[in-house]
């Protein structure tokens, strides 16, 4: 509870430094390098087969109208396992980019529809408004593969940013951090791991979250449905242990995706200066108190 409270109180005074809109460009350099320290680990981790394979079902029900996907570009490969439920395969993530898909049409429906399961929870309506910032980037990043090197779309980055997003993606970062260096710290090869939840941990929270991953069911595209639950998942697995402090209440899915989630937020940092480089911006942008 006390570490709660700490990570809270962290986040609070983030919000209020972003918000006085007082040495902004360091508070983006101190997040480069914090981010710097950790990048190429991270990389190196979701490169192994440990880390990059899971389980996953495709199938599962979608309680909101939705097209199905139509474009080979939003498709994922699946291997069926014996001895799994049904419906469920494994997926490489490895071989699954986040980046733009054509064919995802409904996805704005689909945020507005999980941003009204955070409402009246300001806290969680942060990090899910980071969650959205950092997809929004890798999509920017990611935007056209011409001769399997991706092309950047930093139109499409400045047309959708706003400084709080920005700020609630850091946000997040931070929150995620935290719980893979704490579960870093408490974490021990022989500890068991298994899916049970702990008794302590704010069921409320963690039932808005799984709520969402039904919502995400509903998006018209394979890879973007991929991602959207492996993120949330992480999500999941971060806010228990912020709650518990202990790997014993994670599953090896939601470790695997809470690594994957930081990797993501990771990668949205270093992206973003990137994308903050090019010279081409809106008058918005540039007009901007904060910049």
């Amino acid at each position: 509870m006390k570490t709660q409270i700490n990570i809270r109180i962290a986040v609070l005074l983030l919000l209020v430094l972003a918000a006085a809109c007082q040495r902004v460009s360091n508070l983006d350099a101190g997040m480069q390098i914090i981010n710097d320290l950790t990048y190429r680990k991270l990389a190196e981790l979701v490169s192994k087969d440990a880390f990059s394979i899971i389980d996953m079902n495709l199938n599962e029900r979608c309680p909101l109208d939705a097209a199905a996907c139509h474009n080979k570009r939003c498709r994922v490969e699946r291997t069926h396992r014996s001895g799994r439920p049904a419906g469920s395969f494994r997926v490489d993530l490895r071989s699954v980019p986040e980046g733009y898909s054509p064919d995802a049409k409904n996805s704005s429906f689909i945020w507005k529809r999980i941003y009204e399961l955070a409402h009246r929870d300001a806290f969680l309506q942060a990090l899910i408004s980071g969650l959205h910032f950092s997809i929004t980037i890798h999509i920017a990043s990611f935007f056209t593969s011409f001769h399997g090197v991706f092309i950047p779309n930093s139109i499409h980055y400045f047309q959708k940013y706003r400084r709080d997003y920005k700020t609630n993606m850091y946000i997040l970062y931070l929150y995620v951090r935290s719980s893979v260096y704490a579960l870093g710290k408490n974490h021990r090869p022989s500890l068991a791991v298994h899916a049970s939840l702990d008794p302590r941990a704010d069921m409320k929270h963690i039932l808005r979250l799984r709520k969402m991953l039904y919502v995400v069911n509903c998006l018209s595209c394979d890879r973007c449905r991929v991602w959207g639950r492996v993120q949330l998942h992480g999500l999941i697995a971060a806010t228990k242990i912020h709650m518990s402090m202990d790997a014993k209440y994670l599953s090896t899915n939601e470790l695997v995706c809470l690594v994957h989630l930081f990797h993501k937020l990771s990668t949205s940092v270093r992206e973003m200066k990137r994308l903050e480089s090019f010279r081409w911006r809106p008058k918005v942008w540039v007009s901007s108190p904060c910049l």
